[in-house]
């Protein structure tokens, strides 16, 4: 086992979740014309505010073993070298391959992008992982084709995530833009997302939203938005086979997460947007946030944390 250690509660406000949510506010309003992000920042109390409670985080950042699929037409990892040379320097092995050969004892499972659906016989495969606890990260940018993600779809419903086929925007932005967003909740025990990180502004760039909804497991499932736009955002509809698309308005949920208690605590975190982590954007002032939500997402895989700690 992991060494840990238990440290006092140092924010004001730590929900554990419990049930489903409701869907994203999606409320018709005539949207105003963007501004800069206004990126909250933690609330640190001091002692006559600890609520009690303890968080597990882990005292060091322990080895990985990870599994990026390489098929349906996923980004190439050579294009993300250094976001996967990151991790490799901080000792995770970093296996690449098809998704159906990907091991069951892998720390994560990682689908960045892909313009395919999955098939059955994957899909069974990552059920098989769920049931062992397994944990997924699927980056799924906005795509305007009429690919209709049927199987990965049904993955996120087993966790009660709808994918939405749209693109985000304002009014007056276009599809080149980065759109500036709002932190909602991080999971304790995020390494690279500390007091000074969350205060860093967050921007998404080719963005789909996903939404909540009540499937079959969810009496047993968790699930918050971790990252979310500002409140006057649009979905238009964009790609899918869908014969009546909807559109989205209000505070759409970019990056979101779910996990099932009766399946050993099995994850999913879901983002709407990935070209932040190529090669040609390290370091852009637009992409360093996101980045550091992925890298420290597949560090909360490893410590099995199961709070998350709310912006103000």
């Amino acid at each position: 086992m992991d060494q840990k250690k238990t440290l006092p509660v140092l924010l004001s406000l730590l929900l554990l979740l419990t049930g489903c949510s409701t869907s994203a506010d999606n409320a018709d309003s005539t949207a105003p014309a963007v501004s800069e992000p206004e990126v909250s920042q933690a609330d640190t109390p001091g002692d006559d505010a600890l609520s009690g409670d303890d968080v597990i985080i882990p005292e060091v950042i322990v080895p990985m073993h990870l599994y990026y699929a390489t098929d349906h037409g996923t980004q190439d990892p050579a294009q993300l070298s250094d976001f996967l040379g990151q991790l490799e320097a901080d000792d995770t092995t970093v296996d690449t391959g098809a998704l159906l050969e990907f091991p069951l004892d892998a720390d994560s499972l990682i689908i960045n992008s892909p313009t395919e659906d999955i098939t059955l016989e994957e899909l069974q495969r990552i059920d098989e992982y769920f049931n062992a606890g397994g944990h997924v990260l699927l980056l799924m940018p906005a795509q305007d084709t009429d690919v209709r993600f049927k199987y990965i779809e049904r993955m996120l419903d087993e966790l009660c995530i709808v994918l939405d086929y749209d693109r985000i925007g304002y009014e007056g932005t276009g599809e080149d833009d980065y759109l500036p967003g709002e932190i909602i909740g991080a999971a304790s025990g995020m390494t690279a997302i500390d007091h000074a990180a969350s205060r860093t502004p967050v921007y998404f760039h080719n963005a789909r939203s996903f939404h909540f909804t009540y499937g079959e497991h969810y009496g047993s499932v968790k699930q918050d938005s971790m990252l979310e736009t500002q409140e006057d955002a649009v979905g238009v509809p964009c790609g899918g086979v869908q014969d009546d698309p909807e559109t989205y308005r209000g505070q759409l949920m970019e990056m979101v997460y779910a996990r099932d208690d009766e399946r050993l605590n099995c994850t999913v975190v879901a983002v709407g947007c990935s070209d932040f982590l190529l090669d040609e954007n390290t370091g852009a002032e637009t992409c360093v946030a996101m980045r550091d939500w992925v890298y420290s997402t597949l560090y909360w895989f490893k410590s099995g944390n199961v709070y998350m700690t709310y912006y103000q």
